[in-house]
């Protein structure tokens, strides 16, 4: 018996045209069910104690440069194509700007 069941439209799958890729999806939630179980049971007991893998006191993380003033942002230079600076300041802003913690032992 299934316990996983597709009950509404999965976006530009007809249930009638595709019922067999419904039915894998229903069976993959099915088989994913029980290791959910086995996961997620043990959080809703009230003497779970959960155990950090890494030890750490704090994590700093810089400010979010998408709101700096422009002054703080890489700037062009002179000699520098506008595509390649627009690339260039982009990706600046899309990299993690977070400094990892100390670990302790």
């Amino acid at each position: 018996m299934l316990l996983g069941r597709v009950t509404s439209y999965i976006n530009n799958w007809l249930p009638m045209k595709e019922k067999r890729l419904y039915q894998l999806i229903e069976k993959l939630i099915d088989a994913s069910i029980p290791l959910w179980n086995e996961t997620l049971s043990p959080l809703a007991a009230e003497d779970f104690v959960r155990e950090r893998r890494i030890a750490y006191d704090e994590v700093k993380y810089d400010p979010d440069p998408r709101y700096w003033s422009k002054s703080r942002y890489p700037q062009q230079g002179h000699d520098e194509d506008d595509e390649d600076y627009y690339v260039r300041d982009e990706q600046w802003i899309r990299d993690p700007a977070s400094r990892l913690p100390r670990t302790r032992g």
